[in-house]
Order: structure tokens, then C-alpha cells, then sequence
């Protein structure tokens, strides 16, 4: 198994840059007249923000769209509508490029405001002026009468807003994010077992295989899917390449690595198409190199790019990752890049820098990806920082209800859940102190560290204490009390911002009782010390049909 250390790279640092680009109108015919633009989703006649919150709302499954917007959105014209269209809309609001009409024929017979259901893909009345001629520039007065649609059906079951998106790393959680991989062979460093294209890319964007010799790493696509319940789907391409100098050439100047693999695709690539919620970053991109390279220098580890400067395709480089770990090793591959990946969305590490003990949660209970033992699945926090939890799977203890019972869903599947117990006010994007609370089995994302003997893992009830702030007033935001206190400087006591009750233990199981006597289970003193009684007790009910009861009273 391959445990994780923290080593510093420089790779650090990154701008937003306006992109650029032009793309042309549709030519319409003598019969034909403009009825709109791809991308006006609310049929006003112009593009702006409401627009672009449209068409993430329906990307994020928080809405749908029918069929009188389905044209409008795909932008691209590739009759899909995916997060390219959602990166084309973001880059016509800035200006960058030209709006693309929609152009046809003027029904005979308008449809009239009680239409219920409309049955073209136009307005359901045609602009009052009528162009015979394809427009290069938006109308500036021109009115469009139209009927008044909503997307909103009934009351959806919503993911919750990525807290994490605080941290503005450029690989968004939710939606379509995109991976650009490069592997990389040196003149004096090379592949001992050297893959294919497109066997990369079906290991690394393969579908779900459930039979895989591999699962759950089959590929890591499908491990997102799984534990995102399907909020986060990951794509990307595969580019092999050979770099023109030696290995040592690139230690210590990975960002001249990273340049030189973008100059030699860019001709025959559109790197702005990997910038999947349109903020004007690649959103993450892999340089892999083999494994015969030092570890002093490529062990895996991820950041921002270094060059603030540097544009491809009218577009800046997001989070990138290096490593040495050869995709041929399959598992490996996959679960190494996955951790850093939840880097690349803005988690960090939750094991010890400092300590010849790496591991920061132990025990059967304890394993998760961010930690040094990275063959896991994320946990709640993990999850719920990222949105990978719907609206209805969050409950929250109020203790002013008195006792509280609540039910607890395999938390490695879709259906998963979490009961948060707050200290004091819960923060609206769960930056403050609580126990998150989840049932944590051996299935799923979970099935690989405990199917090949890695390590011990076990089923049953596990509780965090999370310290959750978010740190601005430093060179980068991010999540304080990351790998010990900030304060102490000393990871084998005072704040983190994760802990497992019951530490070294295993989960909770029918008839046990967490209260002030449970190691790890309470509030945290102005020492730093976990000594504040909680004031209230935790009592596990039955595991029935798969799903356990806890009941929380004060």
C-alpha cells in the first residue's frame, strides 16, 4: 500500500485570466429569420448571469430543462449539454465570443399563453422584428414577446453547495470536471510497462465495473460517481509525450515540464474545453512520470501552478498534480490520484506531517482517502464539504427538541447520510465545531482495503469532531488546523481540523453509549484539549434492513 507524505513543491500560485476566441453565427437561409441565441435560457434576448445559473442549476440536477430550452443551451452544437456549454456561456458574458443565433422559420400558428406544453424549440412567439439576414452582434433595443416558462417542477431533492468552493481550487466537486493527463517519458527515465491511450483513459475514465479485478479503483471516474451519489462526473483526455531533456533537468522545475507538454499539444488541442465551470482554469491536470523516478523529488503531491503568467488556449493552468506512480500499476495509479485530486478540489491532508506516525485517524474505524491510508472511501466531512450530500440527507440535532432518534443509511451508497451535532451555532457552510455522524460499511469504495487485506476496516457507527475555519489572511485560503494546532504546533495534541472519536477503536455498534467518559467526544478548551462536555449522550439502536437507529438526548 502506498502511504502518503507531505512534501513541498513549487508549483504553487495561480491568476484568472479572460479567455478568448471567436465563434461564428449560423447562416440562415432566405426562408428562415432569427428567433434567438444559444445560451439566452430565459428567452429575454440577451446573455447575462441569470443565464448561466439556468444552465448550472439543470448541470447540477437541481433542475431540468424542456425541450422549448434544450437548443438554447447547447451552445457548442454538439447536441449534448454539457459543462463545454456552460465554459462557451461563461466565456460570450465576458465577451470573448460571439453569440450564435438560432435561426427558422416563423410558426404559422403562435402558440398562445395557455399553451401548457410547448412543442417547438423556439420562442413561443417570434421576435417583432423579423432578420432575414444572420446577426453578428447582439440586438441592443430589439424586444422579444414572449410566453413566460419556469424550471422549476416540483420541490427537488437538491445537493448542497460545496462548501469547499470557498477554497477556489479550479476542480469543481460538482457537474462535469475535467482531468488532462499527460504521461511523460524521459530520455533517461522510461516505462518499464508502457500502456496505450486509450488504456489510460480506460483506466482512468473507464465505466463502472462492479466485476473489475481492480474495483473499486477501477477506474477513477467511476469511483467519484460512486461516492459523489453521482454529483461529481469526472472526464478527461490521455496525452503521451517525450520530454527533451533528462529527468534531473525537470526536478526542481516542474512548471518547465508542465509548459513544455501544453506547447507540443496546443496546435492540435483545445485546452479551453478541460475548463469545465468556466473560471478560466484547466481544471486539473496529471504529469505522471515513471517509476524508476526519485521519490525525493515526484513523489505524488499537488498544487497550483507556479507560472502565473502562462496561458493555454486562452485559458491559465488550474491545480496540477506530479507524481511517479506508473499507470500500469492500476490500483495504485488510481487511489494515489484520487487523493490528490481531493486536493485539487480543495481538501487537505488529514494525516500528520510532523510525526513518525502518519496516520491521524487509527483503527478499524479510521481509514479514509485524504488520510495516509488512501485505499478508502471520503468520509462525511469529506463529503459534505464537497456537496456530495443531498439537502434530505443532512439532519441536524437540535437540542431544544430534547431526545432525538435518528436513522443512519449505508454511507457507501447513494443513499447515505450523516447527523450532524453542532457546538453551539452551526455555521451555514458547516465552518464551525461538531460531530458529523455516519454508518461507514465495508462495501463500496470501502470494499478494496478490506477485500485485499490491506488493512482492518469494519462496519458500523463513526463519529469525526471537526474543527472546520476557513483561514483567508494567509498566502492562499484553506482550511485551518489542517495536520495538527496552528497554535501548539504539535499534532499529537490540540486542535485539527478532523478527529475520530474513540480514536485507535473501532465503530460503535448496537447498545454502545458515547457520552463525556468517550475518548475524543467532546468540545474543545481554551488549551486546546478535548475536555468540554458535549452534554449530550449518544446511544446506537438496531441495525434493521441495513440501516442503524442512534438516538441523541441531552
Amino acid at each position: 500500500m502506498r502511504k502518503f507524505k507531505k512534501l513541498l513543491a513549487g508549483i504553487v500560485g495561480m491568476t484568472v485570466l479572460a479567455t478568448s476566441g471567436v465563434f461564428a453565427g449560423v447562416t440562415a437561409s432566405s426562408e428562415q429569420v432569427l428567433l434567438g441565441y444559444r445560451g439566452d435560457l430565459d428567452w429575454n434576448s440577451t446573455l447575462n448571469n441569470d443565464d448561466y445559473e439556468i444552465l448550472s442549476s439543470y448541470l447540477l440536477g437541481k433542475t431540468t430543462l424542456g425541450e422549448e430550452f434544450t437548443l438554447n443551451a447547447d451552445l457548442t452544437g454538439d447536441n449534448k449539454v454539457d459543462a463545454f456549454d456552460a465554459a462557451l456561456l461563461r466565456r460570450c458574458l465576458k465577451g470573448d465570443c460571439e453569440w450564435k443565433g438560432i435561426y427558422g422559420e416563423v410558426p404559422t400558428e403562435p402558440p398562445t399563453e395557455e399553451t401548457t406544453e410547448p412543442t417547438a424549440e423556439v420562442p413561443t412567439e417570434p421576435p417583432t422584428e423579423v432578420t432575414t439576414q444572420p446577426q453578428t452582434d447582439p440586438p441592443e433595443t430589439t424586444a422579444v414577446t414572449t410566453t413566460t416558462v419556469t424550471t422549476t417542477q416540483e420541490e427537488p431533492d437538491n445537493f448542497i453547495d460545496a462548501p469547499i468552493a470557498k477554497v477556489n481550487s479550479s476542480l469543481f466537486s460538482q457537474g462535469d470536471s475535467n482531468l488532462v493527463i499527460f504521461c511523460i517519458e524521459l530520455p533517461d527515465c522510461q516505462y518499464s510497462n508502457e500502456l496505450s491511450v486509450s488504456e489510460i483513459e480506460q483506466i482512468a475514465f473507464g465505466a463502472a465495473d462492479e466485476s473489475s479485478a481492480n474495483y473499486p479503483f477501477e477506474s477513477m471516474s467511476a469511483f467519484f460517481s460512486r461516492s459523489s451519489k453521482g454529483a461529481m462526473n469526472l472526464s478527461g483526455k490521455v496525452f503521451t509525450y517525450t520530454a527533451k531533456n533528462s529527468i534531473s533537468a525537470y526536478n526542481e522545475d516542474k512548471v518547465a515540464l508542465a509548459e513544455e507538454c501544453f506547447e507540443a499539444f496546443k496546435d492540435s488541442e483545445d485546452f479551453s474545453r478541460f475548463d469545465g465551470n468556466g473560471d478560466g482554469r484547466i481544471d486539473a491536470t496529471l504529469f505522471t512520470v515513471p517509476e524508476s523516478a526519485s521519490d525525493d523529488y515526484w513523489w505524488p503531491c499537488s498544487g497550483g501552478f507556479g507560472d502565473q503568467q502562462y496561458t493555454v488556449d486562452g485559458v491559465t493552468v488550474g491545480n496540477i498534480i506530479t507524481g511517479n506512480v506508473a499507470p500500469a500499476d492500476k490500483m495504485n495509479f488510481n487511489s494515489s490520484y484520487l487523493h490528490e485530486m481531493g486536493h485539487c478540489m480543495g481538501l487537505p491532508d488529514y494525516y500528520l506531517y510532523y510525526s513518525t506516525d502518519f496516520d491521524s485517524m487509527h483503527g478499524t474505524a479510521g481509514t479514509e482517502l485524504m488520510d495516509a491510508d488512501a485505499y478508502s472511501d471520503f468520509c462525511s466531512f469529506s463529503k459534505l464539504m464537497l456537496g456530495w450530500y443531498k439537502e434530505s440527507q443532512i439532519s441536524v440535532y437540535d437540542s431544544s427538541k430534547g431526545a432525538q432518534t435518528f436513522t443512519l443509511k449505508n454511507a457507501q451508497t447513494d443513499g447515505g447520510n450523516c447527523v450532524i451535532v453542532p457546538y453551539g451555532n452551526l455555521d451555514d457552510n458547516y465552518f464551525s465545531e461538531y460531530f458529523i455522524i455516519e454508518y461507514s460499511t465495508i462495501d463500496g469504495n470501502n470494499s478494496g482495503i478490506y477485500n485485499r487485506g490491506w488493512g482492518e476496516i469494519e462496519s458500523g457507527i463513526r463519529i469525526h469532531h471537526i474543527k472546520a475555519d476557513f483561514q483567508e489572511d494567509y498566502w492562499y485560503p484553506h482550511l485551518k488546523y489542517q495536520n495538527g494546532s496552528e497554535a501548539t504546533n504539535n499534532d499529537d495534541a490540540g486542535i485539527r481540523l478532523i478527529r475520530l472519536v474513540n480514536d485507535n477503536g473501532g465503530p460503535f455498534r448496537t447498545g454502545d453509549v458515547i457520552n463525556s467518559s468517550t475518548s475524543g467526544f467532546g468540545w474543545y478548551d481554551s488549551s486546546e484539549n478535548e475536555s468540554i462536555d458535549p452534554g449530550v449522550t449518544i446511544s446506537v439502536g438496531a441495525l434493521e434492513n441495513g440501516e442503524y437507529t442512534i438516538t441523541i438526548t441531552p
